[in-house]
């Protein structure tokens, strides 16, 4: 066996107790942690699981971000039963336990493992190619935001502190700006003056926040239409995946994300800025999706403000695409030369169509939420 193959073999013991690695191979496309997938070969056949190491880097902790992952997985799993046209279809992530009862592991070398189910027959999808696809990525992280509804935010960690905080992110960019470690600002005058230029919509958003009416909520954060598993043979949404960044927040990132990430038919790092736009009808499919099991809770105030949302995530991925950038790539995988900065002037231009069709989308949420009431 070669090396990589060894490590696993080790690896895995810690979670399965009888067997071997059958195969392996590289698993999905994030740009933090490693994974793999992994068949596991023993007496009663071969299994599939997923196995992840830890990029302790950004989570220097793992007990705490196994415990948020933990305590939402159980919730998922307790509270999906009695939903109408999700139970059947449904198949929960579930972490997969060390031999010793723990829900990680650290090897010789301190790296951290963790290990779940494979969904089989499922695909994620990077950018959405129709509207049902929309509505049915929207629905999946609208029953997740349901199933969490009832969990107290304080009893989860911030696994990333000031992971959606406009403010900090603002700061840091100038900081790195300031030094510009690799001198690469110059390549990027337009798009840091754009950032100065929307200061005021940060500042805006923040305050309506810090208002009674837009509540801390346990929140994914992370919701690109790539962490929703669809099932193969009937596109119904099948489980929402990559929980590191559950944890206290508001409703306003999720959906300002989704929209980022879902409203869009263009990739985040798309080259070619004609092709990025917003589509009113995967944003309206969108807001459906999401309010059909999110409109029992959330406030008016947050239902108003879905599409200021997506600016404002927009905003900050822009940000942190321009941000790792300066600093030399070292938060996101980068695939070729310049390609934070390509992501960036993406989410730019997804930016100002959004500004421009704002009245549209205002139009759309509104009646969606109205049908949705009545319905």
């Amino acid at each position: 066996m070669s090396v990589v193959e060894m490590n696993l073999e080790v690896i895995c013991r810690q979670f399965l107790s009888h067997g071997r690695v059958y195969s392996y191979q590289p698993f999905g496309k994030g740009h933090i942690n490693d994974t793999f997938l992994v068949a596991f070969s023993s007496e009663t056949g071969i299994d599939s699981f997923v196995l992840q190491q830890i990029n302790r880097n950004i989570f220097p902790r793992p007990q705490e971000l196994m415990h948020n992952i933990v305590t939402v997985t159980r919730a998922l799993k307790e509270k999906i039963r009695p939903f109408p046209g999700i139970n059947k279809q449904y198949v929960p992530l579930t972490v997969i336990p060390t031999r010793e009862g723990k829900w990680w592991y650290e090897d010789k070398k301190g790296r951290a493992w963790r290990m779940y189910n494979y969904i089989a027959n499922s695909y994620s999808i990077d950018k959405l190619t129709s509207c049902s696809q929309a509505y049915e990525v929207a629905k999946m992280f609208g029953v997740f935001q349901k199933c969490v509804e009832g969990l107290n935010p304080e009893h989860l960690f911030m696994t990333i502190p000031h992971f959606h905080d406009a403010s900090y992110r603002l700061d840091h960019f100038k900081k790195v700006l300031q030094k510009d470690p690799c001198q690469r600002k110059g390549g990027a005058k337009k798009e840091i003056d754009t950032f100065f230029e929307h200061e005021v919509i940060f500042k805006w958003f923040e305050k309506k926040l810090q208002t009674n009416k837009v509540p801390v909520r346990i929140t994914h954060n992370d919701t690109k239409v790539n962490n929703v598993l669809l099932n193969r043979d009937t596109d119904n949404g099948m489980s929402v995946i990559d929980l590191d960044t559950v944890m206290p927040g508001y409703s306003l990132y999720d959906f300002g994300d989704l929209v980022r990430t879902g409203s869009c038919p263009a990739d985040e790092d798309e080259p070619d800025l004609d092709r990025v736009y917003v589509d009113k009808n995967l944003y309206q499919k969108l807001v459906e999706g999401y309010l059909a099991y999110t409109k029992s809770f959330l406030t008016e105030t947050e239902i108003s403000m879905f599409p200021l949302a997506g600016k404002y995530i927009t905003l900050i991925m822009a940000m942190r695409f321009l941000t790792d950038y300066l600093e030399g790539d070292r938060y996101y995988k980068v695939h070729r030369p310049h390609h934070n900065l390509e992501r960036c002037r993406a989410q730019l231009a997804l930016v100002h169509s959004l500004l421009e069709n704002q009245q549209n989308l205002e139009e759309i949420t509104r009646s969606a939420y109205s049908t949705a009431n009545n319905s």
